[in-house]
Formats: C-alpha cells, sequence, structure tokens
C-alpha cells in the first residue's frame, strides 16, 4: 500500500494535462485488488473532486464513465 503513493511526481505540466487524475485511477484500482475497499473508494472520490463532470473529448468522457462505473460497484456493497 505505501508503495502507491511513493509515485514521482513533479509539478511541471502534469497539473496542466491532468495526469495526476489518472494516477489516482490506478491506485484506486489496485487498491480494490489489495482488498482495500475504503482507501481506493477515497482515491475515486479525490478523482470526482478534481473532475466532477466528464470531459468534452469522448474519449476521455467515456473513461470518466468507466470509473464511475468502478465507483459505484464499489459503493453499492459498503452501503447495504
Amino acid at each position: 500500500f505505501q508503495l502507491l503513493e511513493r509515485r514521482p511526481y513533479q509539478a511541471g505540466l502534469w497539473g496542466l494535462y491532468g495526469f495526476h487524475i489518472e494516477f489516482l485511477r490506478e491506485e484506486a484500482r489496485l487498491l480494490v485488488l489489495a482488498g482495500e475497499t475504503e482507501a481506493a473508494l477515497q482515491r475515486y472520490e479525490k478523482y470526482f473532486r478534481l473532475r466532477p463532470e466528464p470531459p468534452d473529448l469522448e474519449s476521455w468522457a467515456d473513461t470518466w464513465y468507466e470509473v464511475r462505473k468502478e465507483y459505484e460497484a464499489l459503493v453499492e456493497p459498503v452501503s447495504r
């Protein structure tokens, strides 16, 4: 789990292009595989705070909807 949070981060242009948002999705997916559901939900929630609406570009919007499905699949069992 600690290795996930050790990714290198260099401010530069990452914020401009939003690459760090994609890292959040990958962290969430890896956390799910590790059985860390609550931590994964936190990563997904941060993803949606940074990208609250689907992007205008269709391929990126498709990814946004995929991430939303992944998140909702985790939320449903937790809320039961």
